[in-house]
C-alpha cells in the first residue's frame, strides 16, 4: 500500500471527530499547509487543539499530525514574520 493510500485511509480511524477527519483527510491530499489556510478553509478554530485531539486515535496506528515553524517564516499582511505552523501527517 503507498504513503498516499495509507494516509487517505487514517481519516476513517474511528474515535476521530469531524473535524480530526477533516484536518486529517487534507493533511493526507495537501502534504503540509499553514494553520490560518487550515483554520479557515476547514473552519476549525483552534487548529493545534484539534490536532492534539487527532494524535490520540493516530498515534497508536504509526501516525501523529506535526507542527513546525517553517523556513524562511511566513510574512503576514503588515510585513512582519508569523509564527503561524506548518502542519503535516508523519510516522512515528
Amino acid at each position: 500500500m503507498s504513503i498516499a493510500h495509507d494516509t487517505r485511509k487514517l481519516a476513517e480511524t474511528p474515535g476521530l471527530s469531524k473535524q480530526c477527519r477533516r484536518l486529517v483527510e487534507h493533511l493526507s491530499i495537501n502534504a503540509t499547509d499553514l494553520t490560518g489556510s487550515i483554520a479557515s478553509t476547514l473552519s476549525i478554530g483552534n487548529v493545534s487543539d484539534c490536532a492534539a485531539r487527532c494524535n490520540e486515535a493516530l498515534e497508536p496506528l504509526g501516525w501523529r499530525i506535526v507542527a513546525r515553524l517553517p523556513k524562511p517564516l511566513s510574512v503576514n499582511r503588515f510585513g512582519e514574520p508569523s509564527q503561524q505552523c506548518e502542519w503535516a501527517l508523519q510516522r512515528v
